[in-house]
């Protein structure tokens, strides 16, 4: 354990500290090994108002820095947002300690946090009963970025155990957070009943290595997958992501979601899930369009794939109102993101092209309209006899609600309605018995324009 410590000290000498100090026997640790290092430091305790125990934990913490002649903060969250969350008490608790360090970090200072080689042994079991892939079950990096900000675990090589032994050795205390105990967290039962287990039958210098080696494999693997989602990036801010959709869509499925995985790691304070991040992906290769939504992100899929953060995720964007127009009888206008083109040809003149619709001019009322969808609106589809609401057809197609609001139609000087803007086209003046002049509406996604 000399050894260890030694090098451990060396590693603390070469950069300014501040210390994220929970006042458990870990953390505790971490502050005496830099105090022993005699390298530049701060402690700073982040209390949340959540347990009883916290203001007892704040006091040893600030006692403990008095003692050292060190430098303590304490910092204070909202315990009731947090508990209000819908996410969960866990993670928004992290995420708010998170953002109170990177505002106290100073602009020399690294924040180092204190896990240990049991963290990466329990993250390993917890990802695996969760379904993780590699990036999960690597367990926290030495090295990583949380809210933007570097985060150094400098003791990951060291066992609880070995800690607890070095601050018995030099009689220092250290809280003890009574939850741990508890048999209700998935955490504490893998804790209990098989990471102790098991490391009383392996040999500990073994399982130790083998856990490095899993997360050099991880950091190989990362830099493999930040080296993917840089090829596939057109725009990259810390609100708003930009994806080449085609280029993205040439990698397998596996590939695409972990593209997408380190897309959402790289906007601020963004999330999702792993079922989203599978649901995502297999939107990419397919041609239509769709709104996602995840924790404060807003994902678009068009001709290109657009992130962006927003500040409540259970809120959809305002949907600007999109007034009434009249069609030219030749000529384009811009709906939304699409524009639409308009012209009158002979039957043997007209566009072979997938975007284009064909209607008998003769049949119809002008002038031709443009307008939003409305609830009551109905029509017969290309193809089909009974009758069909507009909404409805649309939610059958997967179409997201928030897409639906956005609709828009073109009727005629009659209201019977012609199309559904970037979906279907009715039955309503179809090509029969060689009319006599033909309208073709075209339509096509305005580039960048979500």
């Amino acid at each position: 354990m000399q050894k260890k410590l030694e090098t451990t000290c060396v590693m603390l000498r070469r950069h300014s500290l501040l210390i994220a100090i929970s006042g458990g026997s870990d953390s505790t640790a971490l502050a005496y090994l830099a105090y022993l290092a005699k390298t530049e430091f701060r402690l700073v305790y982040v209390h949340h108002h959540l347990r009883p125990n916290a203001d007892q934990e704040a006091k040893f913490v600030t006692k403990l820095g008095e003692k050292w002649h060190v430098e303590t903060e304490i910092l204070h969250v909202n315990g009731e947002k947090i508990r209000e969350d819908p996410r969960g008490i866990e993670a928004a608790a992290r995420e708010a300690r998170y953002r109170v360090l990177a505002q106290e970090l100073g602009e020399k200072e690294l924040l180092v946090t204190a896990h240990t080689a049991n963290d990466r042994l329990e993250t390993l079991l917890l990802r695996i009963t969760q379904g993780s892939g590699i990036r999960g079950i690597a367990g926290p990096l030495s090295k990583h970025k949380i809210a933007g900000i570097p985060v150094w675990r400098p003791i990951l090589h060291w066992w609880r155990e070995e800690l607890k032994t070095l601050l018995h050795n030099a009689e220092i205390t250290w809280c003890i957070d009574e939850s741990n105990a508890e048999d209700r967290f998935l955490r504490n039962r893998l804790r209990h009943h098989v990471s102790k287990p098991w490391r009383k039958i392996a040999d500990q210098r073994v399982l130790l290595r083998s856990l490095e080696q899993l997360q050099t494999d991880a950091l190989l693997y990362l830099t493999w997958i930040t080296e993917a989602c840089d090829e596939v990036t057109l725009s990259l801010s810390p609100k708003k992501i930009i994806l080449d959709r085609k280029l993205l869509a040439s990698h397998s499925n596996r590939l695409i979601q972990a593209i997408l995985h380190e897309t959402i790691d790289r906007l601020e304070s963004a999330r999702a899930s792993q079922k989203q991040f599978q649901s995502w992906a297999k939107w990419v290769p397919k041609s239509g369009s769709y709104v996602g939504l995840a924790h404060r992100v807003r994902i678009v899929f068009a001709e290109q794939i657009f992130f962006s953060v927003q500040l409540d995720p259970r809120k959809t964007p305002e949907i600007t109102p999109f007034l009434p127009q009249i069609l030219p009888k030749k000529g384009s206008i811009i709906c939304r993101n699409w524009i639409i083109q308009v012209e009158h040809c002979s039957e043997n003149n007209r566009t072979e092209n997938g975007s284009c619709f064909w209607f008998d001019s003769d049949q119809l009322a002008y002038p031709l309209l443009v307008r939003e969808a409305q609830t009551e609106d109905c029509f017969i589809p290309f193809g089909a006899n009974s009758e069909q609401m507009v909404k409805k057809r649309l939610k059958k197609d997967g179409w997201s609600s928030y897409k639906r609001k956005k609709a828009c139609v073109i009727v005629d000087a009659k209201n019977r309605l012609l199309l559904i803007v970037g979906s279907r086209r009715s039955s309503i003046a179809r090509l029969e018995n060689a009319p006599k002049s033909v309208l073709q509406i075209t339509l096509s996604k305005q580039v960048g324009v979500t």
